[in-house]
């Protein structure tokens, strides 16, 4: 996901996210993973904090797995209004349904109080503060990709554009470059042409 995020320049340093290395290995998010399980290892105390550590990890991964079920659904619905025909390796409609529902039920559930009250769950304070810091993280991140595709090019007089560059060993990336506005070529267009200004 992290190698994906920084192809489409969502991520800063498009290049470093997006380079594979000789084993068609993107090292950029492999060295950063492998960072942060050695720091895990060396620095987090015992129970807790591991715990903790691995349940914040997997409440935004059920918020992203809601959002690929309801994407099935857009993008078939985009395909039916274009009059496309409907894809050779076609989920059922009822699978696609119950992974949604599955992701909400996921999702619903860890906000329940556990028999013992508030401190009764797998750590020794509120049961549900991956939850809460979850949702936070996600709301910062959201917050931060609002600020840098929206308010800074507003506020400061540009466009972002979008720019496919190639790396060594083929892979080709997108950087976001900065116009300033009314400065645009022909061949390019303001990234997310029609849904700046909503």
């Amino acid at each position: 996901m992290l190698r994906e995020a920084g192809r489409q320049g969502v991520l800063p340093f498009a290049t470093f996210w997006s380079r594979i290395g000789r084993f068609k290995t993107p090292y950029g998010p492999v060295l950063l993973k492998w960072g942060l399980a050695v720091l895990l290892i060396i620095l987090a105390p015992a129970q807790d904090t591991v715990v903790f550590l691995i349940d914040l990890a997997s409440y935004p991964a059920l918020v992203f797995s809601l959002l690929i079920g309801c994407g099935v659904w857009i993008l078939r619905r985009r395909r039916q209004q274009l009059g496309l025909p409907e894809h050779a390796y076609r989920a059922p409609d009822f699978m696609a349904l119950i992974y949604v529902v599955q992701s909400i039920a996921l999702l619903i559930m860890p906000w329940i109080p556990p028999k013992d009250g508030s401190k009764g769950g797998d750590v020794g304070f509120f049961y549900a503060t991956y939850c809460v810091v979850a949702v936070l993280l996600l709301l910062l991140c959201g917050l931060y990709y609002w600020v840098r595709v929206h308010a800074l090019p507003q506020l400061q007089g540009y466009e972002l554009v979008e720019e496919t560059i190639s790396l060594p060993g083929g892979v080709r990336t997108i950087v976001l470059k900065k116009v300033a506005k009314g400065q645009l070529a022909d061949q390019e267009e303001p990234l997310l042409q029609g849904e700046l200004g909503s």
